[in-house]
């Protein structure tokens, strides 16, 4: 039976947004439902968008919203699509607009499924204390005037956020792009995922999912994947 739902990607390198088109596919096989259409917007002009952000300031800052306020209007007025994710941690500091644009514009039937709730959600129902957030040096500050929009894990009650060794997974986002995937850079990684004290990390970078699988971490995109296709199924 053929899938009616659009489902919109937006991604800023090209190989995160497949993947994570790859999985919501997998995500769909499993539940033996067939595949819709998809809509994959890449813009590169926000590529490196953590050194970017963290170097421009306020500038821009604002430069990516009219990119991703672009694309979010493609979705929604040309493309229609019924569901749609940012492919990158970073990128979701501007969930807030998002939401509120879609608020604007009265579309109520268009979700947008955000990488910083799926992982919100995914603690409170398992019950965590003690997690894990790894990823690029802007994305794990969780002070309050940063960047990153994970800090309102901060706000959870009775949780730990473990941030280790930030600068050594730095150094391996900026390998996997400027390198791609290969089995020396995985095998570090795993070496410093050995390190960290914590039951379960959440992988907090996209390029990370293109380095395979790794016990004690949740893939994020994973969550999202079941998360969308949570709601093509209701």
């Amino acid at each position: 039976m053929d899938n009616p739902f659009v489902i919109g990607i937006i991604d800023n390198s090209g190989d995160t947004g497949i993947d994570m088109m790859r999985k919501l596919i997998t995500a769909l096989r499993r539940r033996s439902m067939s595949s819709p259409s998809f809509v994959l917007e890449s813009d590169v002009r926000m590529a490196h968008a953590s050194q970017k952000l963290a170097d421009g300031g306020e500038t821009i800052k604002e430069k990516f919203w009219e990119y991703i306020e672009t694309l979010v209007l493609k979705f929604l007025l040309v493309h229609k699509v019924d569901l749609f994710c940012i492919s990158c941690n970073t990128l979701h500091i501007y969930q807030d607009r998002i939401f509120d644009l879609l608020n604007k514009y009265q579309i109520s039937r268009i979700k947008f499924v955000s990488f910083v709730d799926v992982v919100t959600e995914h603690i409170k129902t398992n019950k965590f204390t003690r997690v894990g957030l790894l990823g690029s040096l802007v994305t794990t500050d969780l002070e309050t005037e940063s960047l990153s929009p994970f800090r309102c894990l901060n706000k959870l009650q009775n949780v730990q956020i473990i941030l280790s060794q930030r600068d050594e997974f730095q150094e391996i986002i900026t390998e996997v792009k400027k390198n791609g995937y290969s089995t020396y850079i995985s095998n570090k990684f795993r070496k410093l995922l050995d390190n960290v004290d914590a039951p379960i990390s959440y992988l907090a970078c996209t390029e990370f999912s293109l380095l395979g699988r790794f016990p004690r971490t949740v893939d994020i995109t994973d969550l999202v994947a079941d998360k969308i296709v949570s709601f093509l199924s209701r």
